[in-house]
């Protein structure tokens, strides 16, 4: 992203968005979140007056189509994810979709071809996989330091990502985050890992500014 250039944002959903995606966005320079669309036009109303949000919608296919928007930020829940993302795509949005991608794997090709073929970003948000720790583990599993991986116990403490000054929720163990640490350690997994065949964003930041480069070309899947 260009120090000179402002990605525009459109949100749709507003509840997950409220604690996450939108303070993380509002914490990016050059990031300018302009319209937000839910089905509840109430709720969406009240998340755009405390976050200065100049337009609602209450349908989200006239925030896809609107011409002042560079980036869909896709919070909704993933039976949804689908539709809206090809939609958001068709009118020449990037594109960045909450985990899970999809309801299955013939849904998520579908994302990921009409992906290539707009040649533009489409994203997943799998930035947990970037923390540092995580990263630390990738690497040791990769080189072979600690052997075959034979078992898994995970104390997850999970910090928030959007409010620097909330504490974080301890120690907690949940289904969803050791399926992501046991997708690091290769060790089967039943969780379809959502694959546009285009690079994952470290952070909301890193995702502005990919959008704001020239646009990309398909570069694998991050695995």
């Amino acid at each position: 992203m260009t120090a000179d250039r402002t990605i525009r944002i459109g949100i749709i959903g507003a509840g997950f968005a409220r604690t996450t995606q939108i303070p993380g966005f509002k914490a990016c320079a050059g990031a300018q979140i302009v319209a937000i669309a839910s089905a509840h036009r109430e709720r969406a109303a009240e998340v755009a007056r405390e976050f200065a949000i100049d337009h609602v919608e209450d349908d989200w296919r006239a925030l896809v189509a609107r011409d002042d928007l560079d980036l869909v930020s896709i919070v909704t829940p993933v039976v949804t994810h689908c539709e809206m993302t090809l939609a958001a795509l068709d009118h020449g949005k990037a594109v960045l979709c909450e985990k899970p991608m999809a309801m299955n794997a013939g849904e998520a090709r579908r994302m990921a071809d009409r992906g290539r073929e707009a040649g533009g970003l489409g994203l997943i948000d799998h930035e947990l996989r970037f923390l540092t720790g995580r990263v630390k583990l990738h690497e040791l599993l990769r080189r072979g330091d600690i052997g075959k991986v034979r078992h898994v116990r995970l104390i997850l403490r999970a910090d928030s990502r959007a409010d620097p000054t909330r504490h974080g929720t301890g120690g907690r163990t949940s289904s969803k985050a050791v399926g992501r640490w046991a997708r690091l350690a290769r060790i089967r997994s039943t969780a379809f890992a959502g694959c546009w065949g285009l690079k994952f964003p470290r952070s909301f930041a890193t995702s502005l500014r990919m959008c704001g480069s020239a646009r990309m070309k398909p570069a694998g899947c991050v695995r």
